[in-house]
């Protein structure tokens, strides 16, 4: 995780409804301040895996992270420059586009996106002007839709809706249901807590600047089949979010973030038929602060035991993947997370003669200037 100074006044608005919440016996639990056995797991063991390299041609310049992963498309934002790219499933480059600039069929930029497949439709929340754009997977312009006074930070799909984050919240209420059709909203999904903690620190400066720092990179809404993860930096409570609109209680942690200074936060990523995923970071105080390297966790739920991860790939000797929240696109086709291999670390793994056979075949083509290798895990 990368830390990163953001000049801004923090806004403080928000609003508060309810929705049904299911509730369950004891649940798993992390200790954010403990130390854990590692445990391998071998991925394939509980996920089929597919690497797929991306086509690299002019235009099509990845750089980011996957935000959606559908049947259809793979779909790419680059933060800096707004270029928006799709690839087909296979990894081929179908789309490159750039739609940045002041006009109301523009974006000033690309806060969060995702591309609906079943929709043939492109959604960019545009958060500058507090707005969401949709686009066709080509880039050209559909409709528009303004969103209400909150100031959302992450977005995700959510069957025939969207759902909305928004750290700016007063009462309880981070989470915003809305239609994809027009942005009227469906519902407000509450987390309740006792104190607010936000994931900023603000300093004030001499010049009356202020000054926000953060160690997250970003916020995510992880997606599940049939719902998502929902958390809040005040609560100590993950709850998975069904379309339904049952919000069920799945992971705990302690201490409670509201006795640690400095606080750590717990992100919960994927639940497999055995296992939970999850990670941590440490806030950040100050501008001297730099250990920020996110600790991962894994709860066995056959055992009850947490675990520290150490997830292996039997086709590349001595790789490592991550499941962590920044692996779950926003619009995905079943239980899945992906990691990306760097060209160059592609073209020094062949040189070392890590992959196996086949996938040695498959990749020979890879150079190390061309597009990441997706590795896309399907879990079981």
């Amino acid at each position: 995780m990368k830390k990163f100074l953001l000049l801004s006044a923090l806004l403080l608005t928000g609003c508060l409804f309810g929705c049904r919440e299911k509730q369950t016996g004891d649940l798993p639990n992390i200790n954010v301040t403990g130390s854990y056995k590692v445990k391998t797991i071998t991925i394939q063991d509980i996920a089929d895996v597919e690497y797929v390299p991306l086509e690299t041609k002019k235009g099509f310049l990845v750089q980011g992270d996957v935000y959606s992963l559908g049947e259809k498309y793979i779909s790419f934002r680059n933060p800096n420059t707004g270029d928006i790219q799709l690839f087909t499933r296979n990894g081929k480059a179908y789309s490159s586009f750039n739609r940045k600039g002041p006009g109301p069929q523009e974006y000033i930029s690309v806060t969060d996106m995702f591309c609906d497949d079943t929709q043939e439709e492109l959604f960019v929340l545009n958060g500058q002007k507090n707005n969401i754009l949709v686009y066709d997977p080509e880039g050209e312009y559909k409709r528009s839709f303004p969103l209400d006074s909150a100031r959302y930070s992450a977005m995700g799909d959510f069957g025939d809706n969207i759902i909305l984050y928004s750290e700016a919240d007063q009462n309880q209420e981070p989470f915003t249901i809305i239609s994809k059709e027009n942005g009227s909203v469906v519902s407000k999904i509450g987390i309740p807590y006792e104190i607010k903690i936000r994931k900023n620190t603000t300093i004030n400066l001499p010049d009356g600047r202020i000054l926000g720092l953060s160690s997250i990179h970003s916020d995510r809404i992880p997606q599940a089949p049939g719902g998502c993860y929902i958390m809040e930096f005040s609560s100590d409570t993950t709850y998975f979010l069904g379309y339904d609109g049952i919000k069920k209680p799945v992971l705990t942690r302690t201490p409670s973030v509201t006795d640690m200074d400095p606080e750590v936060f717990l992100f919960m990523a994927k639940e497999t038929e055995r296992y939970i995923f999850a990670s941590s970071i440490k806030k950040m105080k100050s501008v001297e602060d730099t250990d920020f390297d996110a600790t991962d966790y894994v709860y066995d739920k056959q055992e009850k035991i947490v675990y520290h991860p150490d997830i292996i790939d039997s086709q590349i000797k001595g790789r490592r993947h991550q499941i962590t929240r920044e692996s779950i696109p926003n619009y995905v086709s079943g239980n899945i997370a992906v990691n990306m291999i760097p060209a160059t670390r592609v073209d020094l793994i062949r040189r070392e003669g890590r992959f196996s056979d086949e996938l040695m075949k498959k990749l020979e083509h890879v150079n190390e200037e061309d597009n990441p290798v997706l590795v896309i895990m399907k879990f079981k």
